[in-house]
């Protein structure tokens, strides 16, 4: 089996190219100017994968830009067209509002483990079912390859996916079925489930539990334990990946 190196655009930001080197070993990561479209790429047995990596605030700005939105476009189609797996990652968390949307950094839990705090970044107008609805066309297009798209709550967490992926797409045919699962996190659902289903260790099926009790993301994190566990499939296993991701 012919592998390739993990290879980073080199203008992608310092902290990028650190937290992958977290994750691979020195031999099995190349900076280098993209020769194909994305901004990190790879081949196994002639099989191409390329990602484009974006915050959630870069990619709700140019979803809506005349600008900004026409280059997201021509990334996108760019990537469909060059690589065989196409994958759209994002990180960052929205939250909804009855306005539109508010752009969260990572969810942390105070020091007294009383509350969440987040850093807001910024608030937009966007009708709720917009952003859902352009992830789940270029998911579906008419002609093409499908992109993939990921969104976890932070970089750490989609770098960390993007590498799982990279190890998980030299598996043998028959042993395919983990790297599937690995993409199923990331299919296209509404802002509440993406922020949970950013937990690693959180199934969609859990995270739909959780909302249909608790109805938004802030609920389940403040809850007590008592709580959580009343939901099905819910363990002390799962609500320690739940306190983990909001330390």
């Amino acid at each position: 089996m012919q592998i390739s190196p993990l290879s980073i655009e080199y203008r992608e930001p310092q902290d990028t190219n650190a937290l992958f080197a977290m994750y691979l070993p020195p031999e099995s990561l190349l900076l280098k100017q993209a020769a194909k479209y994305g901004d990190v790429w790879w081949e196994v047995d002639g099989m191409s994968y390329g990602a484009e990596m974006k915050s959630c605030a870069d990619f709700l700005g140019s979803l809506w830009s005349s600008n900004t939105g026409e280059r997201l476009e021509m990334q996108l189609d760019g990537l469909r067209r060059t690589v065989d797996f196409p994958i759209l990652a994002i990180h960052g968390i929205l939250w909804e509002s009855n306005n539109g949307f508010r752009i969260l950094d990572s969810l942390q839990m105070d020091v007294l483990g009383r509350g969440i705090r987040a850093k807001f970044v910024a608030e937009s107008r966007i009708p709720h079912n917009s952003i859902n609805n352009f992830l789940w066309s270029i998911a579906h297009p008419i002609e093409g390859n499908p992109i993939t798209v990921i969104w976890r709550a932070d970089k750490e967490a989609l770098v960390k996916t993007l590498v799982d992926l990279y190890w998980y797409s030299q598996k043998p045919e028959s042993k395919r079925k983990t790297f599937n699962h690995v993409l199923s996190k990331g299919k296209v659902g509404n802002s509440h489930l993406n922020v949970l289903m950013s937990i690693e260790g959180l199934g969609e099926q859990t995270a739909r539990l959780l909302l249909e009790r608790f109805k938004a993301p802030i609920d389940v994190f403040v809850a007590e334990d008592e709580e959580l566990m009343k939901v099905k499939g819910v363990g002390k296993e799962t609500i320690k990946k739940i306190r983990e991701a909001t330390m």
